[in-house]
C-alpha cells in the first residue's frame, strides 16, 4: 500500500511531534485535565506539551476548555471530532509499537510511540518506506526522491535499518549491489500510517 505524494504532507504534520501520539492516546476516553497529562507523561517537560497541545488545538485536533479561573486554574482537554476518528488508529499503533518493537516498560501509563513519532516527523522517512514493497537499488530511489541528497537519502536508510523497518539484501555480482526493502514490521507500519490521511480528510 502506498500513500499519494499529496497525501504526505498536511494531515500528517498535524499528528507528527514529540508527544503528540501520545497526547492523543491518552485523550482517547474522553476528557483529561491538564495536571493529568503532566502526571501521565513525566519525562515531559510541561512547556513541550503546552507547546504541542496549542499546535494540537490549531489544528483542530484538540480542544481547551477552562473549567475553573479560580486559584488553581483547572483546564481541561478533549479530542475534537476530528481527533477522535484518529483513535482506531492510534489504537493500532499502540499494538504496533508494543509487539513489534517491544518497548513498552510494564510500568508505564502510556505506549511508547517513539517509532511511529520518528518516521511521522521526518520528511522523508515516510515517503522513502512507501517506495520500498519491492526490492530496489539506492539509485532508482534516489531518481524518485527529487530534491534529496545522496547523503541524506543513505542516512535515512541507515536509520530505517537500524529501526528494523527495512533491511538491505546484498548481491554479489559485479559490481556488486544493494537493495532495499520493507521488513514485515515495516509493512505494517506503513499500512497503519497511511488511513491517518483518508481519516482526516
Amino acid at each position: 500500500m502506498s500513500i499519494p505524494a499529496q497525501c504526505i504532507g498536511t494531515p500528517l504534520t498535524r499528528v507528527s511531534g514529540k508527544w503528540k501520539l501520545e497526547l492523543m492516546y491518552t485523550m482517547g476516553s474522553g476528557v483529561v485535565r491538564w495536571k493529568n497529562l503532566i502526571h501521565s507523561l513525566p519525562v515531559a517537560a510541561p512547556n513541550v506539551l503546552t507547546r504541542q497541545l496549542r499546535q494540537m488545538e490549531t489544528d483542530n485536533m484538540v480542544v481547551r476548555r477552562v473549567v475553573s479561573t479560580s486559584p488553581p486554574q483547572i483546564v481541561e482537554y478533549e479530542l475534537t471530532e476530528e481527533g477522535k476518528r484518529l483513535r482506531p488508529i492510534l489504537s493500532e499503533l499502540h499494538q504496533w509499537e508494543t509487539d513489534s518493537r517491544q518497548n513498552q516498560a510494564p510500568s508505564c501509563p502510556l505506549p511508547d510511540f517513539s517509532v511511529s513519532s520518528r518516521v511521522l516527523s521526518s520528511r522523508w522517512m515516510l515517503s522513502i518506506m512507501t517506495l520500498l514493497h519491492e526490492p530496489t537499488r539506492f539509485g532508482c530511489l534516489q531518481q524518485q526522491l527529487e530534491g534529496m541528497s545522496r547523503s541524506v537519502l543513505a542516512a535515512q536508510l541507515q536509520e530505517l535499518c537500524d529501526m528494523s523497518l527495512l533491511c538491505q539484501i546484498r548481491h554479489t555480482c559485479f559490481p556488486p549491489c544493494v537493495e532495499y526493502v520493507l521488513t514485515e514490521e515495516g509493512e505494517k507500519l506503513v499500512g497503519i500510517l497511511s488511513r491517518i490521511p483518508e481519516a482526516l480528510n
